[in-house]
């Protein structure tokens, strides 16, 4: 809530450039956030959806763009197996989930379609798990909204 006030606040504007400068600034920790040890393999996947939940509060979708390398970097090992990781494919109230994020950025959204193939790909395509299911329709569904749009 208080990066919320900071960024959409009446007492400060941050103008373009800025915004820029913090999105790159956060770009890092969606794959490389400090994690305490004892935390468990989820903690990477609520420390990647605390900071989409921050950069939900900057209205320009492009800006997602300027870390597209970090969030190509983290769909590297994901798996649907948590909660936060799941919610990082499908949004949640919080944060917008990478398949709108791939909407947004259009044809610049090439990397991160290439990356939901790959994350298709470890999703059992006979699991129940509601967290699979959803993963694997909301994935499917950006690839092809990409594809029927820009092509394979």
């Amino acid at each position: 809530m208080g990066f919320k006030f900071l960024v959409a606040g009446e007492k400060i504007e941050l103008g373009a450039q800025s915004e820029g400068t913090a999105v790159r600034r956060l770009g890092p920790t969606v794959h490389s956030a400090l994690i305490v040890e004892d935390y468990g393999t989820g903690g990477k996947h609520e420390a990647t959806h605390r900071t989409m939940m921050v950069l939900k509060h900057f209205n320009d979708p492009a800006l997602y763009g300027l870390i597209l390398d970090d969030l190509v970097k983290y769909l590297e090992d994901w798996t649907p197996d948590y909660q936060h990781s799941a919610w990082l494919i499908t949004g949640s109230p919080w944060q917008l989930g990478l398949a709108k994020v791939a909407e947004g950025l259009g044809n610049d959204a090439e990397p991160l379609i290439a990356a939901f193939r790959k994350c298709l790909a470890r999703i059992d395509k006979d699991s129940t798990n509601k967290s699979h299911v959803a993963c694997r329709e909301s994935l499917q569904k950006a690839i092809a909204n990409y594809e029927k749009k820009f092509g394979k």
